[in-house]
């Protein structure tokens, strides 16, 4: 009867490890497919209305499709002559609205860190942040010449916040920052995740 019950313990306790196996597994793609679906069916119920008025039809999805081709139209577009002409002019009228001219160099300068030909967030550092404890932050690069803001012997460094879009600006003095041989998307991925996910070294990616 104890023998039973040692089995049964067992068998219970090899059950419920593979439960959590499984969820170690199925959460972050669960978690990752529904911010992805939600996304688009925002995206979706936004612009469906507006189809089903015009073209008297309903797909599910047709919204984000619509959309993810008008974007991809506007950068083939936005290479020619023409177009790049009336960016500009679009930038001028925005420039002279001081509101909108921060909110939108703003905007323009973060997504442009991420996805334009100049990237900021390109090299990983790690700063002390207390020498006496030997405390560090990991975080990225952003400029590296800051004389005119009378701290030529400083370094612009962002620190994202952990499963947020924010985070803080430090100015820190170089001798202060280590670089790190691990790629941007790496390092972004250890910040976010608060330090849980694994790092690949950059000779790996390659």
């Amino acid at each position: 009867m104890q023998q039973k019950r040692k089995f049964i313990k067992r068998v219970a306790r090899r059950i419920f490890e593979y439960f959590l196996q499984g969820l170690l597994y199925l959460t972050p793609i669960g978690i990752t497919l529904w911010i992805f679906f939600s996304v688009l069916r925002y995206i979706d119920n936004s612009i469906q209305p507006a189809i089903e008025q015009v073209f008297h039809i309903s797909i599910p999805g047709l919204g984000f499709v619509l959309i993810f081709m008008l974007i991809t139209l506007t950068g083939i577009v936005g290479q020619s002559f023409f177009a790049s002409q009336l960016r500009l002019f679009i930038q001028h009228m925005i420039q002279k609205a001081p509101v909108l001219k921060t909110i939108y160099s703003s905007v323009k300068d973060f997504v442009s860190a991420f996805l334009g030909k100049e990237r900021k967030f390109t090299k990983a550092v790690r700063v002390k942040i207390n020498a006496g404890l030997n405390i560090e932050k990991i975080g990225f690069v952003t400029q590296h010449d800051l004389s005119i803001l009378k701290a030529g012997d400083k370094v612009a460094v962002y620190f994202p916040y952990p499963y947020s879009m924010m985070g803080d600006l430090l100015l820190v003095p170089k001798e202060l920052i280590t670089e790190l041989d691990i790629p941007p998307a790496e390092a972004m991925k250890f910040i976010i995740s608060g330090g849980v996910s694994s790092l690949t070294p950059e000779e790996e990616k390659n």
